[in-house]
């Protein structure tokens, strides 16, 4: 999947090029968001612009579930309409609560794919569970390939994890109007909580989703998705802690509005500009990443050497905090815990043994398995 964060496609040029040439299959992203600009004939010509530069599938990216029934009637045959018979992809999450239903009507309105999760990480800021959303498909006359008893295979095992590691299970969420305004994801959401708690000024939440959708508003409509999200939401603090609209801005910021990430979807608003820009900036005209240096040779000199390129693309993403560790892991062979961590019997048994006072077990079966007794004296 390549994707821009303003859908600027000058900034994905290259590399959706160079994936063609080298026999990938791209999965050309659109992000959506709700705004003046973001409208059905602005989708349905980007994705004409992405599958005309060599995208082979068109992928609908809905970060924060921002998508209605009403929209994706009439976004889904915009974008057929302008891509023919390239597929078409559906890429939305569960933060409103609208997803699930979206997909279903989205195959109705002619999208081809449609992206889940398996139920037990589905919901909330996952996707769609993917066993309602086939289970609904079915009922409705439409085949999907996927197996039914496959699907319950890997529920099982991730129900079994989330037991035995204690970790939540996805659940639905309640709609919340907010998200329409604000349009955050989850993830972003959790952090700037934390953030907020631990400088004592958990309070002001509200206050500041409220603030960023101003902001993002006087961005030019940028979509909520990194990096220009965590801009926002920095910047909407400091104007709520402030008491003043930008008062200060970040050094980001000012690169944004001086075009070093790409060209936002509408023009910034002059407030922002005017505060952002110091005298001496030069905008940035032309591709953004234009101004980027080479990475590659950098970061083989100052943290390799490598194993392969697999190891070095790891570290171009990852600080070495994260990726040496992981290294050294899979160096000592150390996988055991994770290869070995769906075994119930086993960890069935070890508890079991620690009940000393336990004469016989019986472990009954389904199906064609036979019940067996454990004499727990042996």
């Amino acid at each position: 999947a390549i994707y821009d964060q303003f859908n600027d496609l000058q900034n994905v040029e290259v590399c959706t090029s160079r994936a063609v040439a080298v026999g990938m299959r791209v999965l050309g992203t659109l992000v959506f968001s709700w705004s003046p600009v973001h409208t059905d004939a602005y989708y349905a010509e980007k994705a004409r612009q992405f599958v005309a530069m060599g995208a082979h599938e068109i992928n609908l990216k809905d970060p924060s579930g921002m998508l209605s029934l009403e929209r994706i009637r009439t976004i889904i045959p915009a974008l057929r309409a302008a891509v023919g018979a390239v597929p078409i992809n559906i890429h939305s999450h569960c933060m409103t609560g609208r997803a699930p239903e979206v997909l279903i009507e989205g195959v109705a309105a002619g999208a081809d794919k449609l992206h889940t999760a398996i139920s037990p990480l589905a919901h909330a800021a996952s996707h769609p569970p993917a066993d309602w959303v086939h289970d609904e498909l079915v009922a409705r006359g439409y085949t999907t390939g996927l197996e039914r008893a496959a699907l319950a295979e890997v529920t099982g095992y991730f129900s079994y994890l989330c037991q035995r590691w204690d970790k939540p299970r996805g659940a639905p969420v309640a709609f919340d109007q907010r998200v329409l305004e604000h349009q955050m994801p989850g993830g972003m959401i959790s952090n700037l909580c934390n953030q907020l708690r631990e400088n004592g000024i958990e309070h002001r939440l509200d206050e500041i989703l409220e603030e960023t959708a101003q902001v993002r508003k006087d961005m030019g409509y940028a979509p909520v998705v990194s990096p220009t999200a965590q801009f926002m939401v920095t910047q909407a603090v400091l104007n709520v802690v402030q008491g003043e609209r930008y008062k200060t801005v970040p050094d980001e910021l000012r690169k944004y509005c001086l075009g070093y990430y790409g060209k936002p979807p509408a023009p910034i608003a002059p407030e922002l500009m005017e505060r952002a820009v110091r005298k001496g900036d030069k905008p940035v005209a032309g591709r953004a990443g234009d101004l980027v240096p080479p990475a590659l040779d950098r970061v083989r000199k100052s943290r390799g050497p490598f194993k392969d390129d697999e190891d070095l693309l790891n570290a171009v993403f990852y600080p070495d905090e994260i990726v040496r560790p992981l290294f050294a892991a899979r160096d000592r062979a150390d996988y055991t815990r994770y290869y070995n961590s769906f075994n119930p019997l086993r960890d069935l048994i070890a508890e079991l043994s620690r009940h000393t006072h336990l004469g016989r077990v019986g472990i009954r079966g389904r199906g064609a398995r036979r019940d067996v007794a454990i004499d727990m004296q042996r």
